[in-house]
């Protein structure tokens, strides 16, 4: 039930990123869309995640979904995706294990979202939401062009270790007539960077900022959750 509530809480705070036009019941192609991307990112060699140990990101998995095993450091990933029927959302959570007899190397940069978005038009625009500034702007709408060929990402993230000091961790990604919500559940530090790669894709990265741990035997983390309505149709 709680998680029930959580979805529903969610897709309300990000209907301030939508325009009124924004389907509360989702099409047939936008249902469509969403279980077109799981399936695309369910397999190994396609994740929508990230991570790096010892320095070197993990590029080769084994196994099926929703778990997937790193046999050189003994790291097992638990990706899970609830997708209610009839809904264009995917809500999304990553858990850690170290299944070794060791202690795990330093395992860094571990993003629960890094995925690359094909982009339709010529425009790519992301809308976001500031958070609490104290003043006339707190919780206002931005509107950030991406153009072709950035070579840095445009890099969110709120101040303090406070989830919504500045920034609030919610997006439109309008990638030409269609595009993708995204939310960030973590009540402490954040981050979403977002990068037109070429005139054809925009890289997402979401997750836990500056995240660096070991992992004893045994021992499990759990990422941020990530919440994805994909959606179709004019965003203006």
């Amino acid at each position: 039930m709680m998680k029930r509530i959580a979805m529903v809480f969610w897709i309300s705070v990000l209907g301030i990123l939508a325009s009124p036009a924004f389907a509360v019941t989702p099409s047939p192609s936008e249902i469509q869309r969403a279980a077109h991307w799981q399936a695309e990112h369910a397999v190994p060699n396609n994740l929508p995640f990230s991570l790096r140990v010892d320095g070197v990101p993990v590029r080769t998995l084994e196994g099926e979904a929703p778990r997937f095993r790193d046999i050189e450091h003994h790291l097992e990933f638990e990706y899970s995706i609830t997708d209610p029927p009839n809904s264009a959302s995917l809500e999304m959570i990553l858990e850690v294990t170290n299944t070794g007899t060791e202690d795990s190397g330093v395992i860094e940069a571990l993003f629960p979202l890094d995925v690359v978005f094909p982009v339709a038009g010529p425009r790519c625009t992301l809308r976001h939401v500031l958070g609490d500034l104290n003043s006339d702007q707190s919780f206002a709408p931005v509107d950030e062009d991406l153009p072709n060929g950035m070579t840095a990402p445009f890099v969110i993230a709120p101040v303090g270790g406070r989830s919504s000091d500045e920034q609030m961790p919610y997006f439109n990604l309008n990638t030409g007539n269609c595009g993708v919500l995204i939310a960030i559940g973590w009540a402490g530090q954040w981050e979403a960077r977002f990068q037109r790669v070429d005139e054809g894709h925009v890289r997402v990265t979401c997750g836990q900022q500056d995240f660096r741990v070991r992992l004893k035997p045994g021992e499990r983390v759990r990422t941020p959750r990530t919440l994805q309505p994909h959606w179709q149709g004019g965003d203006e």
